[in-house]
């Protein structure tokens, strides 16, 4: 069994930017680590696009890729689909968390 790199790659950077993005979530709900909101955002943006870049050199003939989203259940359009699912959640939560006050924690939910 060969590695393949690629995907090693992708898994690797979109979990780190999911994790971070997360963390960086949990923190600014807490109000803590209100400098480092904006600098976390955009390094989990810049991971999530290089495990997005990743995707396309496991295929051989990476231009076929819209073949593969023909069909929801191939692993290519499950790893698409996740990373267009964060990015939308990270946009949204950047558009919010700027809207605040302060413009570095979440917004807080009003009764």
């Amino acid at each position: 069994m060969e590695l393949q790199w690629p995907l090693i790659l992708f898994t690797t950077f979109v979990a780190w930017s999911a994790g971070l993005f997360g963390t960086q979530a949990l923190l600014a709900t807490g109000g803590h680590a209100k400098r480092s909101q904006l600098p976390a955002w955009v390094a989990s943006a810049a991971l999530l696009a290089v495990g997005g870049v990743a995707v396309f050199f496991h295929l051989e003939h990476w231009e076929r890729i819209f073949n593969g989203f023909g069909h929801l259940t191939s692993g290519i359009t499950q790893e698409f689909v996740a990373i267009v699912v964060l990015a939308v959640v990270a946009v949204a939560y950047l558009a919010a968390m700027r809207r605040s006050d302060d413009g570095a924690t979440a917004p807080k939910w009003k009764p």
